[in-house]
């Protein structure tokens, strides 16, 4: 939507309108609510709790309520009038998106169904990952080859003798857990024979 400078938008002024005469209501309900507690303490509590107690009450007492009435209409009014003007800001079709949703769709240029990424691959003659590189699909990267991870030899500890047995000792003292051959020797663990 184009606009001047100094032109409010049809949708800001509908929602404005609607807000406007939503607080109108609200004001018509306190006053009549006002006029029921003033009546008395128990007609008002009626009109707040029990639902058809508003009613009944503008009836037998339309004197009290008519000006709060009147605040009611005229805001049901202007809200009726903002939500009919929401509708005539709203962007009409324009001729070009009109034209593309009633022109047939071509299938001409579609791929064939029976298209292969190894065909193609062996077309170009190109490895994998340029291949899915120049197709703007996910990149299949070349294997990478990941260096072993040195691992610690496992010993036996014996914390009562300061002593560890190898990992394949048969015969273990009853107080003994296996640990970092590293860490036994740092503690200063002296090596014995297996039984």
């Amino acid at each position: 939507m184009v606009r001047g400078v100094g032109e409010v938008p049809v949708q800001s002024l509908s929602v404005a309108l609607m807000l406007i005469g939503v607080a109108i209501m609200v004001v018509g309900g306190v006053v009549i609510l006002f006029a029921a507690f003033r009546q008395s303490v128990l007609w008002g509590l009626a009109y707040f709790f029990i639902p058809f107690a508003a009613l009944v009450f503008w009836i037998q007492h339309w004197d009290e309520s008519k000006t709060g009435f009147k605040f009611k209409g005229i805001g049901l009014a202007v809200l009726i009038f903002g939500a009919i003007i929401s509708g005539f800001g709203a962007p009409a079709k324009s001729d070009e998106v009109a034209t593309a949703a009633k022109a047939p769709v071509s299938t001409s240029n579609t791929a064939p169904s029976t298209y292969s990424l190894e065909a193609e691959r062996a077309r170009l003659n190109l490895p994998a990952y340029e291949l899915e590189k120049k197709n703007r699909r996910e990149v299949v990267r070349p294997p990478v080859t990941v260096p072993e991870v040195k691992k610690f030899e496992q010993v036996w500890a014996d914390t009562a003798t300061k002593t560890y047995y190898a990992d394949g000792c048969k015969k273990l003292p009853p107080n003994a857990y296996r640990v970092a051959k590293s860490a036994v020797k740092a503690q200063g663990f002296s090596e014995a024979s297996c039984r």
